[in-house]
C-alpha cells in the first residue's frame, strides 16, 4: 500500500509539469550535472527535496493548520497543493 501511495504521489508530482510551458518555469534547478536533460534521478531527488521543504514549512503551523495539510508523514491533498504552489514559484 506505500508503495502504490508513493508511486501516486510521485506521478501526480510529475503531471504538475504538464499545464505549465516550458518557460513558465526554470527547470535548471533539477539539471545537477548540467547536461541539459533531467533524468529521472535528477527529477526524484528535485520532487524529494520539494516535498521536506513543503513538510518543513507544514510543521511550523499551527496544529489545527497542520492538520489540513498532512497527517502523520503524509500530505493531504491541501499539502500537496502547497507542493504544486512551491514548484510554481508561489510559496
Amino acid at each position: 500500500m506505500m508503495k502504490l501511495t508513493l508511486s501516486a504521489a510521485a506521478l501526480a508530482m510529475s503531471m504538475a509539469f504538464v499545464p505549465f510551458s516550458a518557460s513558465a518555469l526554470d527547470y535548471s534547478c533539477c539539471d545537477r550535472n548540467k547536461d541539459g536533460m533531467i533524468s529521472k534521478q535528477e527529477f526524484l531527488d528535485e520532487m524529494g527535496k520539494r516535498y521536506d521543504m513543503a513538510m518543513a514549512e507544514i510543521k511550523k503551523m499551527p496544529a489545527a493548520d497542520q492538520a489540513k495539510m498532512m497527517k502523520g508523514t503524509q500530505l493531504t491533498t491541501d499539502g500537496f497543493a502547497m507542493v504544486l504552489k512551491m514548484l510554481e514559484g508561489k510559496q
